[in-house]
C-alpha cells in the first residue's frame, strides 16, 4: 500500500534515508522538532510530512506527527521495504528513459538498463568484500520478494512425500525457508553463485529452518546439477534466460532427477494491465515484462522433455504466478 504511487514512495524513501522515520518511531513529534533534529528546512519538512500523511505513513493531530499503525507494522521489515524502494527507483528510471527500448529493442534495453546494471551475475562469482557488497544489493531485493511470495507459493507445491529438494538459483534461501516451514520433513539445498551463497548462509542462519537449508556453489550455465534429490525447483530463475539456455537447464534438471523425481517451475506469467490503472509498484514488474512467458509455456517444455503428469497451479501475487510440475518417468 505504501508503494502505490510515485510521489508517496519518493517521500517515504527520503524520510527513511534522512532519519525522520527513525525519529518518529521514537514517538510523536512536532514538525518543528523534526526539522531541528534533522537539521532540515522547516518548510520542506512540513511539505514532506504532508506527503507522508497522504501516503498513509503518518497521521497529524494537533500539530503532532505519528507513524500510523499500518506503517509501524511494515517498519518491522524495513530492509525489505528499502530494497523494494531502491529497485523501484531503478525501474522507474528505465521506464522514463528507456521505454522504447524496453518495449521494442530488448538487446538495447539489456545493454543500457539500470536494472541490468544491478543484476551483474559476474560480480557474484567471487567472495571479495566489494563483490559481496555489490551482490547484496540485488540479493536483498530478491529476498524481499521471496519472503512475501514463498508462503503463497508453497501451498501450490505438493512436497508431502519429498525429502530432499534442490532449489536452483535459490538466492538467499528465503524461498527454501518458506518450503521448509510448510513441509516439516523437507530439507533443501540452495544452489547459487559464490557471493550469493555467502550472503544466503548468513541470512538463513538467523531462522529456525536453518538446520534444514544447506548451500552449494555452482554456475548453472556450465555446471551439471548435483544428484541425490527427489525434487528440483526453479523459482523466478528461468525468465532471466533465453529459450536455448532454459532448454539446457531443464535437460540438466531432468538428468539429475531419479525416476519418479519431480521438477517444479515457479514463474510469473505474462505482464498485463487487466484494463485498470497500475500502481507505481507495478513498475518493478514492467521492467521485466518482455521476459515473462505465457502461462502454459513451461508445461509444453516439460512435456517435450518427456516429463509425465505435467500440471500447473496459479495464484495472484500482484500479477499471475504459475507453478508448473512434471515427473520424470
Amino acid at each position: 500500500a505504501f508503494l502505490h504511487n510515485f510521489i508517496g514512495s519518493a517521500a517515504l524513501s527520503l524520510a527513511l534515508k534522512s532519519g525522520l522515520i527513525d525519529k518518529l518511531n521514537e514517538g510523536g513529534q512536532s514538525i518543528a522538532n523534526l526539522a531541528a533534529a534533522s537539521k532540515l528546512d522547516l518548510k520542506g519538512v512540513a511539505l514532506l510530512a504532508d506527503l507522508l500523511d497522504s501516503a498513509g505513513v503518518v497521521s497529524q493531530h494537533r500539530g503532532v506527527l505519528e507513524l500510523t499503525p499500518a506503517f509501524t507494522a511494515v517498519l518491522g521489515r524495513r530492509a525489505a521495504l528499502q530494497s523494494k524502494l531502491a529497485f523501484l527507483d531503478l525501474a522507474a528510471r528505465d521506464t522514463l528513459d528507456r521505454l522504447p527500448a524496453m518495449l521494442f529493442d530488448t538487446g538495447a534495453y539489456i545493454a543500457s538498463g539500470e536494472v541490468f546494471k544491478l543484476f551483474r551475475y559476474d560480480r557474484a562469482k567471487t567472495i571479495s568484500p566489494e563483490d559481496i557488497a555489490f551482490t547484496r544489493r540485488w540479493v536483498d531485493y530478491t529476498t524481499a520478494l521471496s519472503e512475501h511470495e514463498g508462503p503463497l507459493l508453497a501451498p501450490l507445491m505438493d512436497l508431502r512425500e519429498t525429502r530432499r529438494l534442490l532449489d536452483v538459483g535459490g538466492n538467499s534461501g528465503a524461498f527454501a525457508r518458506a518450503l521448509c516451514a510448510a513441509n516439516p520433513a523437507l530439507t533443501v539445498t540452495v544452489l547459487d553463485l559464490p557471493a550469493v551463497v555467502e550472503i544466503g548462509s548468513r541470512y538463513v542462519a538467523a531462522f529456525s529452518e536453518a538446520p534444514r537449508v544447506s548451500f552449494a556453489i555452482a554456475d548453472i550455465r556450465r555446471d551439471p546439477l548435483p544428484a541425490g534429490h527427489d525434487a528440483i525447483c526453479f523459482k523466478s530463475v528461468l525468465h532471466d534466460w533465453p529459450d536455448d539456455d532454459v532448454g539446457a537447464f531443464l535437460v540438466r534438471a531432468h538428468d539429475a532427477l531419479p525416476p519418479g523425481g519431480r521438477l517444479f517451475i515457479a514463474e510469473r506469467g505474462e505482464f498485463t494491465t487487466g484494463g485498470v490503472p497500475l500502481p507505481y509498484s507495478a513498475t518493478a514488474n514492467l521492467a521485466f515484462s518482455r521476459f515473462y512467458r505465457p502461462a502454459g509455456h513451461y508445461a509444453v517444455l516439460l512435456s517435450k522433455l518427456g516429463f509425465a503428469d505435467v500440471s500447473m497451479k496459479s495464484v495472484q501475487i500482484e500479477m499471475p504466478f504459475h507453478v508448473t510440475v512434471g515427473t520424470r518417468p
